[in-house]
């Protein structure tokens, strides 16, 4: 469940339009709102200003769906579905700029899934295995250069091409799952190499983009 002020609730809304998502109280008393997400909610909303992640089984006293009650009312009423809201949608829409559908048509896909495009200078933050005992087919993007999962122009993520420590050229690859991992990984470790996340961590371009790429993975 995500708690935010119920102004930013409102704006979130109002970005969001007829997009799918799930219930939303409000409180208008306390000025606050409450979005209901699924369970295996993950890391969606990490690092997000204004959003306060409580944890499944925490207490919300709710009103009837057909009046207020105590200054509660629901903003977006429960319909019965059991939908809740997509974090990967509530974080684009508390992020800088709010959500906007895309309007530009079918995005390029191979098989079931987009293409993901990671950029040059996201690249090297990925922490990478040993590229001096890399396998012969995870050098030349055959296979996962994590796991070794063998890969297709459908699942591969292109990682980019590095010079190996033997002199040469090394065209690295990853699947979705790992690729998101690792994103992951530097996302979370990246405050700790960088003044500006010390100073605000809102303002810095980096981790936004690695945030950004992460949510982009999970889909």
């Amino acid at each position: 469940m995500a708690e935010t002020s119920l102004q930013h609730s409102l704006e979130a809304m109002r970005h969001i339009g007829s997009a799918p998502h799930g219930p939303v109280l409000a409180d208008t008393y306390r000025c606050l709102a409450w979005w209901l997400l699924p369970a295996s909610l993950d890391d969606e909303l990490d690092g997000l200003a204004g959003i306060t992640v409580h944890p499944p089984g925490w207490p919300l006293h709710c009103p009837p769906v057909v009046h207020s009650l105590a200054g509660r009312w629901w903003l977006a009423l429960p319909d019965g579905s059991g939908q809740l809201t997509d974090p990967t949608l509530l974080a684009a829409a508390f992020g800088p700029g709010g959500y906007r559908p895309d309007t530009r048509g079918t995005r390029m896909t191979t098989g079931t899934r987009a293409l993901v495009d990671i950029p040059a200078d996201v690249l090297p933050l990925l922490p990478l295995p040993d590229l001096n005992a890399l396998p012969d087919a995870r050098a030349r993007g055959a296979e996962c250069v994590w796991s070794g999962e063998p890969l297709s122009t459908a699942t591969a993520i292109d990682l980019g091409e590095r010079p190996s420590p033997h002199g040469t050229t090394l065209f690295l690859r990853g699947c979705q799952p790992c690729t998101r991992r690792a994103v992951r990984a530097a996302h979370h470790a990246h405050p700790g190499t960088c003044e500006q996340c010390t100073d605000d961590p809102t303002l810095c371009e980096t981790r936004r983009a690695l945030r950004a790429l992460a949510l982009e993975l999970r889909r």
